[in-house]
């Protein structure tokens, strides 16, 4: 528990039911996992945390870099001579098919209360949809397209 929580990944109970009863070599109770959690209660917490992608975790944006992007943006629209109507905005949202719940997750009290989790990590190995939309600067818009 302790290692996979410092790697940002909390455990599910099912998980640790799991590894508990291959270190058992038989099945445990039905409410096994909440009584161990409830007994170290100093040391673990359970929560409920919405999954994020691996990848996204580690998607920091400075603000100085956002100035000079926009900067070069409006440069480039200066010098070219866009116009408003063929500038557009797209934008993709996509989403993990059956991982956008929140799951229950146990954890250690040190991390938890560290700040260093607020979501849980997953990999990209699930299936994706995402949604493509395009929309320009006075109000025409293409119809949206779907990628599965």
């Amino acid at each position: 528990i302790n290692t996979l929580t410092n790697q940002g990944i909390p455990l599910t109970s099912h998980i640790i039911k799991n590894l508990a009863e291959k270190i058992k070599g038989g099945p445990l109770g039905k409410n096994w996992v909440s009584q161990f959690v409830k007994y170290y209660s100093i040391r673990l917490k359970s929560l409920y945390l919405r999954n994020i992608d691996n990848l996204r975790t580690s998607a920091n944006v400075i603000y100085y870099f956002i100035i000079i992007i926009l900067y070069i943006y409006y440069l480039v629209i200066k010098k070219y001579r866009i116009m408003a109507e063929n500038i557009y905005n797209f934008n993709k949202k996509g989403f993990l098919i059956g991982y956008g719940r929140s799951l229950k997750r146990i954890m250690t009290r040190a991390t938890l209360e560290s700040g260093r989790i607020s979501k849980s990590k997953q990999d990209r190995s699930r299936e994706f949809i995402s949604i493509l939309a395009y929309i320009s600067v006075i109000g025409k818009w293409i119809l949206p397209l779907l990628i599965y």
